[in-house]
C-alpha cells in the first residue's frame, strides 16, 4: 500500500471523522447553552466552543490531508494516534448522550452554588448568633433589639419593628423598631388595636401566618397612618408563635422600592421569629412565674399577720394595710356580709388578674380570720359570763345585805352586757308600785323612785312574765316619768321571779341605735335576774331570822325586867330600849301623861338633841288616849307632824299605846324609810302588853 493511500486512509478519514464527532457534539451542546445564556459563565462558553473549533481544525487538516496524499508532519502512525486521542472526549460525550446537560452552565451552577453556601453560612450564622442573644435576653427588648438588626441587616430592609399580643388578644404593643439604621422611639408606644383596626399586624395575628403586600399604599389590609409613618413601598408581617399561640409579630418594610419576598425569605424570616416568639413567651413565663411567686409569697404573709390578730377590728386594719402594701394603692375598703368578705380597690387602673387573684384569697383568708375571731370573741364572751355567773352567784351566798349584792348585780350585768346602764327595781304589791333599790350607769339620785308598773317596757315584762326587749326605748307608748331614761335607744327588761312569785324587774339600756341585744343577752339578763331573785330571798329570810332574834331579844329584855325589881325610870328606859330592839327602830322613848300632856318619861339617854326636844303633836297625845297603834311611814309628808318632825333626822314612827292604870306611849324611830307589815303591828301590840306588865309591876315595887 502506498503511502499517500495510507495517508488518506489513516489520516484523513480518522480527522474528517473526529470533525464530525466535535460537530455532533457542538449541535447538541449550543442549543443548550444559548437557553441557559443568562446564567452562563464565560467559562461555560469557553468549554462549549471547545467542539466546534475542533471539529473546523480537524475537518481543514482532513481536507488537506486528503488533497496532498500527505499525512499530517510526515508521521501517519503518529497522526492516526493523536487523532484517536482527540476523538476520545467526543465518544464519551456521545455515549453519555444523556448527561450532555452537565457540560453547559456547570461553572455558572459551581459559582451559584458558592453563593448560596456562603448565604446559607451567612443565614445560619445569624439564626447562631440570635440564638444566643435569645438566650442571654431579660427582657422583650433584649430579645427584639437584635432581630431587627439582623433583619434588617441580611434583607436589607428599611424598617423593621417588633410588637408583642397582650393577654387577652385585642390590643398589640411595639417593643422595638429600627427605621433607616436608626431606633425609632415612637414605635416602643405603639399601640394597635387587632379588633376593629385594619392592619398587616391584626392580619398576621388572626391568620397566624406571613402576611405580604407587594404595594402598601393600595392595599386596605395594612394601617395607612402606620405606612405613612413609616414610609413603606412594600411590607411583610410574620407572627411570632409559640405554644400554637401568636405571642408577636415581626414588620419588615422596604421603603425605597417595591419588593417581594422569596420563598427561602420567608422560610429564614418565619424561622428567625419563631425563635423569637419562643424567648419572648419564656420571659414571658418567666415573669408570670416570678410575679406568681411574689404573689404567693404576699399572700402568705397576708395570711399570717392576719391570722396572727384575734380581735375582728384588728384582723381588718392589719387586712386593709397589708393590701395597701402589697398593691401599691391608698383605698382599701373591706366589706364584711356574715361570713363573707368583700376587699373593694379604689384604683384608676383595673386590677390585673394576679392582683385580682391576690384580693380574692386575701378576702377568703380575711373571712376565715374573722371567723376564727369571732369563735374565739364568743368563746372568751362567754367564759366572761360564767365567770360573772360564778361571781355573782358567790356574792348572792355569801353577801346578805340586799343593797350590796342588787349594787353587785347591777355593776355586773351593765359589764356582761356591754350596757351602759343599768337598774333594778323591786315590787311592792300592796302599792303596785315598782321602787327602784339599785343603779349603774344611771343618777344614783334615781334610787328610791318609783312608778307604777303600767308604764315603761317593765309592765310588758311583768305581764308576760318573760324578759322584754324594746328597741324605742326611748319613746315608748307610756314613758317612765324620769328624766334619768331620756336618750337610751334600746332596753332590755327581766322579771325577777322565785317560786312563782314576781319580786321586781332588772334592766339594762343602750344609748346607740346600732346595736340590738341578742338571745345570748337575753338568757343572760334572764340568769341575773334569777340570782337577784335568790338574793331577795336568801335576803327576806336572813331579814326574818334577824327580825325573829331582835323579836327575841326584845322580849328577853321585858321578861327580864319583869323579874328585876327596878324603879319605874328603869323601866321605861329599859321598855323603850327592849322596843327598839323588838321592832327594828335606831331609838325609842317613852311618853305618858304630865300636866302639859304626854311628857318624856324613858329611853332619853339614846335619844338625840334634836329629838328630845321635838313637842309632841297632837297624833301622839290622840293615839295613847283612844289605845290605837300609829304608824306613819314618811315624816317629812306626813301632815300630822310639824315642820320640825319633818326637818328631824328620822323618816319613820311608830307608836305603841301602852294602856293601864297610867296609860303611856312607847314611840320608836326609825332613821331611813320603813313601811310597816300587819306583823309588825301585831308585834308592836305585844310589845304594849309586855311594857304594861313591867310599868305595873315597878309601881306596885315603889
Amino acid at each position: 500500500m502506498s503511502e499517500s493511500t495510507k495517508a488518506v486512509i489513516f489520516n484523513a478519514l480518522p480527522l474528517l471523522l473526529l470533525a464530525a464527532a466535535f460537530a455532533a457534539v457542538s449541535i447538541a451542546l449550543l442549543p443548550l447553552l444559548w437557553r441557559e445564556r443568562v446564567r452562563a459563565h464565560v467559562l461555560d462558553w469557553a468549554v462549549v466552543l471547545i467542539f466546534p473549533g475542533i471539529a473546523v481544525a480537524a475537518a481543514i487538516f482532513g481536507a488537506l490531508v486528503f488533497v496532498e496524499r500527505r499525512p499530517v508532519g510526515g508521521h501517519v502512525w503518529l497522526s492516526l494516534a493523536a487523532t484517536l486521542a482527540a476523538l476520545a472526549p467526543a465518544v464519551l460525550l456521545l455515549a453519555r448522550w444523556s448527561d450532555r446537560a452537565f457540560v453547559v452552565g456547570g461553572i455558572g451552577r459551581s459559582i451559584e452554588a458558592e453563593q448560596r453556601v456562603s448565604e446559607r453560612d451567612r443565614e445560619l450564622g445569624a439564626v447562631s448568633e440570635l440564638a444566643a442573644s435569645f438566650g442571654r435576653a431579660r427582657t422583650a427588648v433584649e430579645v427584639a433589639r437584635p432581630l431587627v438588626r439582623q433583619v434588617a441587616a441580611l434583607f436589607a430592609a428599611g424598617f423593621c419593628g417588633v410588637v408583642t399580643i397582650d393577654e387577652t388578644g385585642e390590643e398589640a404593643r411595639g417593643v422595638y423598631g429600627e427605621g433607616g439604621g436608626e431606633r425609632l422611639a415612637w414605635w416602643e408606644e405603639l399601640r394597635v388595636d387587632l379588633e376593629s383596626e385594619p392592619s398587616g399586624i391584626a392580619s398576621a395575628y388572626h391568620d397566624a401566618s406571613p402576611v405580604t403586600v407587594f404595594d402598601v399604599t393600595s392595599s386596605t389590609l395594612v394601617s395607612e397612618a402606620l405606612v405613612g409613618r413609616i414610609g413603606a413601598k412594600s411590607g411583610l408581617w410574620i407572627p411570632m408563635i409559640a405554644d400554637e399561640r401568636v405571642v408577636g409579630v415581626l414588620a419588615v418594610a422596604s421603603t425605597d422600592v417595591k419588593r417581594t419576598f422569596t420563598s427561602d425569605e420567608l422560610a429564614l424570616l418565619q424561622a428567625m421569629a419563631v425563635e423569637a416568639g419562643l424567648s419572648i413567651e419564656r420571659l414571658r413565663s418567666a415573669v408570670a412565674l416570678s410575679a406568681a411567686l411574689g404573689r404567693e409569697q404576699a399572700i402568705t404573709e397576708i395570711a399570717r399577720r392576719v391570722r396572727a390578730e384575734l380581735n375582728a377590728a384588728d384582723v381588718l386594719r392589719v387586712a386593709r394595710e397589708q393590701i395597701q402594701r402589697a398593691l401599691q394603692v391608698e383605698h382599701v375598703e373591706i366589706l364584711v356580709d356574715g361570713e363573707n368578705a368583700n376587699v373593694e380597690i379604689d384604683r384608676a387602673v383595673p386590677l390585673e388578674a394576679g392582683e385580682r387573684f391576690v384580693v380574692d384569697t386575701v378576702a377568703h383568708e380575711v373571712a376565715s380570720a374573722l371567723r376564727t375571731a369571732r369563735l374565739l370573741e364568743a368563746n372568751t364572751f362567754q367564759l366572761e359570763q360564767q365567770t360573772a355567773l360564778l361571781h355573782a352567784a358567790q356574792v348572792v351566798t355569801s353577801e346578805l345585805d340586799i343593797e350590796t349584792v342588787l349594787q353587785r348585780l347591777v355593776e355586773e350585768v351593765t359589764k356582761l352586757l356591754r350596757a351602759d346602764a343599768a337598774d333594778c327595781y323591786l315590787l311592792d304589791p300592796e302599792r303596785g308600785m315598782l321602787r327602784c333599790a339599785a343603779v349603774y350607769g344611771f343618777d344614783p339620785e334615781l334610787v328610791g323612785f318609783e312608778f307604777a308598773p303600767a308604764n315603761g317596757v317593765a309592765a310588758d315584762a311583768l305581764r308576760e312574765a318573760r324578759p322584754i326587749s324594746a328597741d324605742e326605748y326611748g319613746n315608748p307608748s307610756t314613758p317612765i316619768p324620769n328624766v334619768a331614761y331620756e336618750g337610751f335607744a334600746r332596753a332590755l327588761v327581766a322579771p325577777m321571779v322565785w317560786a312563782g312569785e314576781t319580786r321586781g324587774v332588772l334592766g339594762v339600756g343602750l344609748r346607740s341605735s346600732e346595736r340590738r341585744f341578742s338571745a345570748a343577752d337575753v338568757e343572760l339578763l334572764e340568769a341575773f335576774a334569777s340570782l337577784a331573785s335568790l338574793a331577795l330571798r336568801n335576803a327576806e329570810s336572813f331579814a326574818d331570822r334577824i327580825r325573829q332574834a331582835r323579836v327575841q331579844r326584845g322580849f328577853y329584855r321585858i321578861a327580864t325586867l319583869l323579874g328585876e325589881p327596878l324603879s319605874l325610870e328603869e323601866t321605861y328606859d329599859a321598855a323603850g330600849q327592849a322596843a327598839a330592839e323588838a321592832l327594828g327602830g335606831d331609838f325609842a322613848a317613852v311618853l305618858v301623861p304630865s300636866v302639859h300632856g304626854l311628857a318624856l318619861a324613858g329611853g332619853g339617854g339614846s335619844l338625840p338633841d334634836v329629838v328630845r326636844d321635838l313637842p309632841v303633836p297632837r297624833a301622839l297625845e290622840e293615839a295613847a288616849s283612844d289605845g290605837q297603834v300609829l304608824a306613819a311611814t314618811q315624816i317629812d309628808v306626813d301632815e300630822r307632824f310639824g315642820p320640825e318632825w319633818a326637818a328631824a333626822p328620822i323618816a319613820s314612827v311608830l307608836a305603841i299605846p301602852v294602856p293601864g292604870e297610867v296609860p303611856g306611849l312607847v314611840v320608836v324611830f326609825f332613821a331611813r324609810a320603813r313601811s310597816f307589815a300587819p306583823d309588825d303591828l301585831e308585834l308592836a301590840q305585844q310589845v304594849a302588853g309586855a311594857a304594861r306588865g313591867a310599868f305595873d309591876r315597878s309601881r306596885l315595887f315603889e
